[in-house]
């Protein structure tokens, strides 16, 4: 965010139980919104909200369990919170 120049509040919603996933629509750690949008498609088996762990595809092609930063930084260009 401070290479980006945004200055927004930051909210950690820790999801623990199967009812708040549902809440949340939560579909795996970590997911990251901006203005309440998932920074990146949900993941294609994700059929409902559960506790899970959530992988990203990098550019190479490789899985990672964090989302790139090129998607992070993507995602705020796209948010109004810019």
């Amino acid at each position: 965010m401070a290479e980006e120049q945004i200055q927004a509040p930051v909210e950690i919603v820790e999801v623990e139980t199967e009812a708040e996933a549902e809440q949340y629509k939560f579909y795996g750690s970590p997911t990251i919104r901006i203005d309440g949008r998932d920074i990146a498609p949900l993941p294609e088996d994700s059929t409902q909200p559960s506790l899970t762990c959530r992988a990203y595809r990098r550019a190479d092609g490789r899985i990672s369990p964090l989302p790139p930063r090129e998607l992070i930084v993507a995602a705020f260009r796209r948010s109004s919170t810019v």
